[in-house]
Order: C-alpha cells, then structure tokens, then sequence
C-alpha cells in the first residue's frame, strides 16, 4: 500500500463521491430551471423527471444480476448456477464465452425492455401530455422535445447494458 488507503476503500470513497455528485447535479441546476423557465415549462419539466423515474423501475433488479455474473466470470467462473457460479478459479482464466453470451442476454433483455417501456411510455405518456400538458403550453418545441425525451430513454436502456458489465468487471478489481 504506497498511499495508505486499501482498495476496498478507495471503492467506497468513489461510490460516495459518485452517488455525491449524481446527487447535487440535481440541486444545482434547480436555480437555472426557476429562473430561466414559467411554471408551465416547470411543471412539463417535472413530468419528464417523474416518467424517467418511473423508466427507471423497469430494471426490475437485472442490472446487479448481471453485474454480479459478470463478476463471476471475470473471475474465472466457468459455468454459472442459478445461485452463484459451480466452478470460480482464476487459474483457468476468464471464460469469454460465457462472458459474452451474459452480455448478449443482457443486450436481448434490455433490447425488450426498452421496447416494452418506449411503447407504454409513447402511447400512455404522449396522451397525457397531449391533452393535459401540451394545450397549456404555447410553442413546438414541446413537441420535439417529448420526442427526443422518448428517444433517450431508448437510450438509456441500451446504455444499462454497459453499465451491468462495468459494474461487474469493477466488482473483479
């Protein structure tokens, strides 16, 4: 240890510092949104922050699924079990293809969910904002917004997929 601090809490240090961060992006942009919006554009603000808090529930528990699998193979698991992994040795080295085959589960799973949540959100969410929230509001962007609103919580799923297989190959560090 040549800086005194051990690995498992330089972990911890950054989780907190992650978690830290994630946490007050939120309040520092809260006085740009007061000033530079109305409460119309606050209110569909708000509406977008609660329908990307909702997308995020559709995880249903996959992300430390995958990541805790993938922290299995990358340490050197050779078959996996519906509880742990029957076999972890680093001796005979990562199994790329049960890695790859997590991964390709998890891109086909996230690939449905993504489908399944921008379908809901698309029909569900655009009738509500249609004739609740868009005839207070006066303009088009709104409209293009909602759009592009809907084509990064595709996104975002695809991008979970990611997240799950860093997330594991961190747990192996």
């Amino acid at each position: 240890m040549s800086d005194g601090m051990s690995t498992s809490t330089k972990k911890i240090l950054w989780t907190y510092i992650g978690t830290a961060v994630s946490m007050s992006s939120n309040f520092l942009i809260l006085p740009f949104i007061f000033k530079y919006l109305n409460t119309q554009e606050i209110g569909f603000w708000y509406i977008l922050l609660s329908i990307n808090g909702l997308v995020s529930l559709f995880d249903f528990g996959f992300d430390p699924s995958f990541a805790r699998n993938i922290a299995y193979v990358w340490s050197g698991a050779q078959t996996l079990l519906r509880k742990g992994a029957n076999e972890v040795s680093g001796d005979k080295g990562t199994n790329f293809f049960l890695l790859g085959r997590i991964i390709a589960s998890a891109r086909y799973i996230y690939m449905l969910l993504s489908v399944l949540a921008t379908l809901l959100i698309a029909i569900l969410g655009t009738v509500y904002v249609s004739r609740v929230v868009f005839p207070t509001l006066s303009g088009e962007w709104y409209y293009a917004s909602w759009v592009v609103f809907l084509l990064l919580n595709v996104y975002q799923f695809i991008l979970w997929v990611y997240v799950s297989v860093i997330a594991g190959y961190r747990k192996n560090c």
